[in-house]
């Protein structure tokens, strides 16, 4: 479902320094997909060498196999890394049921937490469940809107129509699982700086997303996939 709300203004100025920000950042993680594409084009050669001259695999200093699990390797690390752009700008919100009153619930969510004039694209995620409030992945435009909605969930506190609704960064499997494994205080100094706050963690959960309920009562985001 779409929604578009007020509109708020710009100055050129900082439209532009918008735009360069985002340019950077992607500029920085293609420079990054080049580099290991161009490790893998240089690994798969070295297996086709090997194949071609018949080289006792025993005498090499690289086996075929360990060629063959270094190409993996770096095809699981490009596929994540693409996966990680995909879902950068995103935001996953938990707790809406599939009615119409939820609907109703998401258009308010989304007057309450969304900065400016914005589309915004939505699908639920994840295998259908008889409760059917399965999570809505919201499709943003650019981080900086992203930055804004996060920093406005401060704004859900004390609704009783959001106190069973939750808003979470879209991660992958394993950054589910890095998130697990790096001390709460990273993970909170790491997130207060990515939703553009003060050292004041607010209605910030524990366990990395926004929790309109008692702080660090949600469960910990699941990795979602639209296969």
């Amino acid at each position: 479902m779409d929604r578009t709300r007020g509109a708020s203004g710009r100055t050129l100025d900082d439209l532009f320094t918008l735009t360069q920000g985002v340019r950077d950042d992607l500029s920085t993680v293609l420079q990054k997909l080049d580099g290991m594409e161009n490790r893998l084009s240089d690994v798969e050669k070295d297996i086709n060498e090997i194949k071609d001259r018949q080289v006792d695999l025993e005498a090499t200093k690289c086996s075929k196999d360990e060629l063959e699990e270094t190409t993996a390797k770096l095809k699981a690390e490009i596929r994540e890394e693409r996966e990680r752009i995909l879902r950068k700008n995103n935001l996953i919100v938990f707790g809406i049921p599939e009615t119409m009153e939820g609907n109703d619930q998401l258009d308010e969510l989304l007057q309450i937490i969304c900065p400016q004039d914005v589309h915004i694209e939505n699908e639920r995620v994840g295998k259908m469940e008889k409760a059917g409030k399965r999570p809505l992945r919201l499709y943003l435009t650019n981080p900086a809107i992203k930055r804004q909605m996060l920093k406005n969930c401060s704004k859900l506190k004390g609704n009783d129509r959001m106190k069973h609704i939750s808003v979470s960064h879209d991660m992958t499997r394993e950054q589910v699982q890095e998130r697990a494994s790096t001390p709460r205080q990273t993970r909170a100094a790491t997130r207060r700086k990515a939703a553009g706050v003060d050292s004041n963690p607010g209605p910030v959960s524990k366990r990395g997303r926004f929790d309109n309920q008692n702080q660090g009562s949600g469960q910990t985001q699941q990795p979602m996939n639209t296969d």
